[in-house]
């Protein structure tokens, strides 16, 4: 060996050969799919939760504007000469008409009508009000304002509780034709689309003219069925 010259053995010279960088990559790209993997789950529970949260507030607002609407119906008669007295509460299996104030705090009365509405897509639960004058008879003519509950349903189903005639017994009734001003109590189920996975449990409204023992069941009814339908939300 000449004077002057080193030779390396290549020992310690801190280099990398492929193959430790092959599998450094390799590493790498499985930690980081590890992490999109995390945050894909993480950004579709939080979409979840908001979706519930919202659809669970929308349940709650629908009930009560209903539930207050039929508690504040209006025990009234129609009074026509040569025909007997009439309630202006009427009910049939996918729609209800009735009269009442639309907040407490406004004493004015509507007519309001819930019913279900079809149209070439789907069907919608809607109320409908217009301004209600009594003792006149051109309400019909007023402009009628519109207002959609629940949208893309199967239908919907009312029910009515209490005597259907005279002497009888309550009971709960496809409809109300009965001369009773008011049926104690109104259920109300809302049926989803097969492909839905919203719940909708039944609604169950007491009126002016349920007894305060009705009164209580029917309110014991409904927190029961908000219970569930939040247990629902939250699967």
């Amino acid at each position: 060996m000449k004077p002057g010259r080193r030779r390396y053995s290549g020992k310690g010279n801190g280099g990398f050969t492929l193959l430790e960088l092959l599998i450094a990559l390799t590493l790498t790209g499985v930690l980081l799919a590890l992490l999109f993997s995390g945050f894909r789950f993480a950004t579709r529970a939080r979409d979840s939760g908001v979706q519930r949260a919202e659809a669970t507030g929308d349940l709650r607002l629908i009930h009560n504007l209903v539930r207050r609407q039929l508690h504040q119906a209006q025990p009234l008669m129609v009074d026509e000469p040569g025909k007997p007295k009439q309630p202006l509460f009427t009910g049939q299996a996918d729609q209800i008409e009735f009269v009442a104030p639309l907040s407490q705090s406004a004493p004015a009365l509507y007519r309001i009508k819930i019913a279900a509405e079809n149209n070439a897509e789907t069907t919608n639960l809607v109320l409908r009000y217009r301004p209600y004058f009594p003792g006149t008879d051109n309400t019909e003519t007023l402009p009628e304002k519109r207002m959609v509950l629940v949208e893309h349903i199967k239908g919907i189903d009312f029910a009515y509780f209490g005597p259907g005639a005279p002497d009888t017994s309550p009971s709960w009734n496809a409809s109300w034709q009965s001369e009773e001003p008011l049926p104690q109590l109104v259920r109300l189920s809302v049926l989803p689309l097969e492909s839905s996975d919203q719940a909708w449990p039944e609604l169950i409204a007491a009126t002016k003219a349920s007894s305060p023992r009705t009164s209580a069941n029917a309110a014991r009814g409904a927190s029961n069925a908000r219970r569930r339908a939040t247990r629902f939300l939250r699967r």
